[in-house]
Order: structure tokens, then sequence, then C-alpha cells
């Protein structure tokens, strides 16, 4: 659920890929 929310947060994108 967290991970959710750190996609949502435009501050570090580079986390996604």
């Amino acid at each position: 659920m967290r991970l959710r929310t750190n996609w949502q947060l435009p501050t570090i994108p580079s986390s996604l890929v």
C-alpha cells in the first residue's frame, strides 16, 4: 500500500523505474 503513495508522489519518479 505504501508503494501506491510513493508512485503518486512526483518527487521521486525514478523510484518507480
